[in-house]
């Protein structure tokens, strides 16, 4: 099968792909020059699976490879996925997109999922689509290497607990001690060196 890419012939996209990559620079510091990401869009869901070698469900419509994003044609969003298409919507979508590129390019990871989802989520503005706020953490820390539809409804919220006791500083410089570290171990003692208290759900809790 050959993978169905187009370009970003479309003006309006290449602007919010380069709206998205700005105001993530901004948030991460990060100065160019750097290996910014090249952006595709996918034109369909069969090529999506095939690119993922499995069955994807319909709400995944952006990914990146850690040199491409890809991106769920915007001409084909309502037919190949369950998202309701507006600038907005796709402008958000890329923001979450990109995030994950950076967030790679700092730590040479994915993990925590909960975290990198969690960002995502949080500065894309995308927290809106989980209306009801936890009213206490259950999951998140479940989270460590995996994904799935669950890790939404808190890493979101986690994220934003965290920014708004501690700051986004102290945020970056946590992320930033990640590289390197493999396990969730590390990533714990870390937490707890950067932020002063246990990354558990009884001290998140506490934030809520």
């Amino acid at each position: 099968m050959i993978l169905k890419v187009s370009k970003l012939d479309d003006q309006k996209i290449e602007q919010l792909c380069l709206k998205g990559l700005s105001e993530v620079e901004s948030f991460f510091d990060v100065k160019k020059p750097y290996n910014e990401p090249k952006f595709c869009l996918i034109d369909d869901r069969e090529c999506i699976d095939y690119a993922y070698g499995t069955k994807t469900e319909a709400w995944v419509v952006g990914w990146g490879n850690g040199k491409y994003i890809f991106l769920l044609n915007p001409n084909n969003y309502e037919k190949e996925s369950n998202h309701k298409y507006t600038d907005d919507e796709y402008s958000r979508l890329i923001k979450h997109e990109v995030i994950h590129y950076f967030y790679k390019s700092l730590t040479a990871t994915d993990n925590p999922r909960w975290l990198t989802e969690g960002l995502s989520i949080y500065l894309s503005n995308q927290l809106a689509r989980y209306k009801q706020r936890p009213t206490k953490f259950t999951t998140f820390l479940d989270y460590y290497d995996k994904t799935d539809a669950k890790i939404y409804k808190e890493a979101g919220f986690v994220i934003g607990c965290l920014i708004n006791k501690f700051g986004k500083d102290k945020l970056l410089v946590f992320i930033r001690k990640l590289r390197g570290n493999k396990n969730s171990e590390d990533v714990d003692k870390i937490f707890t060196e950067i932020f002063g208290v246990e990354l558990s759900y009884t001290e998140i809790n506490k934030l809520l």
